[in-house]
Parts: structure tokens; sequence; C-alpha cells
């Protein structure tokens, strides 16, 4: 009976140590799959972000540069108007064709010179472009049409 008293607080003590590690461990995985979770949802945020970004410029931006075009061909600037409907097919090119998170920098200065052309025939000498790039930026992949 003696030995048995002596041994139930032993047993008690390590059932209780057992079941805080238990405890500690749960709710560590628990913090860590609503961490997983958040960054999961961070990450669906800012792709929604960028998506809705796009979807509300598009339209003004198409509008303007088909006027453009029109105004253009108008005015008997016929080469001016093809060269900006050429730039507009390639920026709606490369929407439709670019659907993935990254492209690489080269793509996108690509993409960003014929946005930068169509908007120059627009906005004339109000418009002035200067490019200053790092050497290292050159093999960065950036979100399609950031």
């Amino acid at each position: 009976m003696i030995i048995a008293l002596g041994v139930l607080p032993t047993h008690a003590v390590t059932a209780g140590l057992v079941s805080l590690v238990g405890s500690w461990t749960s709710a560590r995985r628990q913090r860590e799959r609503a961490a997983d979770r958040e960054a999961v949802l961070a990450a669906h945020a800012v792709r929604a972000e960028l998506d809705a970004l796009r979807t509300r410029l598009q339209p003004h931006f198409l509008l303007n540069a088909l006027n453009t075009v029109s105004g253009l061909a108008r005015s008997g600037h016929g080469e001016g108007a093809v060269d900006v409907a050429a730039d507009l097919g390639e920026l709606l090119r490369f929407a439709l064709v670019e659907s993935g998170d990254a492209v690489s920098f080269d793509a996108e200065r690509e993409i960003v010179e014929r946005y930068l052309a169509i908007e120059q025939v627009r906005l004339g000498d109000r418009l002035r472009v200067e490019w200053f790039i790092h050497s290292s930026a050159r093999t960065t992949q950036f979100p399609a049409l950031m």
C-alpha cells in the first residue's frame, strides 16, 4: 500500500507532463496551420488586387488607345495609326498569353516600351521617360503587366 501511494504521485506527474507536452505540440501545430492559411490568403489577396488593377486600367487605356488610332487615321497620319494599332495588338497579345505570375525583365520592359510608345503619341512632349536600370534587375522576374 505504501509503495502504491508513493508511485501514484509519480504517475500523476508524468501523466500531467505528457498532457502538457501534447497540448503545447497541438497548439504549436494549430499556430503553424493558421500561419500557413494566413500566408495563402495574403497571396490570394495580392493576386486579386493585381487582377483588379489590371481590369480597372484596361478599359480606360483601350479607349484612349483606340481614340488615338482613329484620330491619327482621320488626320492623315496612317503610318502612325498603324504603329499605335500594332503596339496595342502586342499589348493585348501579351495580356492574353502571359497569364502566369511572373515574366522576365526583358519581356516586361518590351511591353512597357510599347505601352509608353502609345502614350507618347497621345501625350507628346508632356511625357518624358528616362530609364535607369540596375544590372541585377535583368535577372528579376516581375508580375506580368506590372
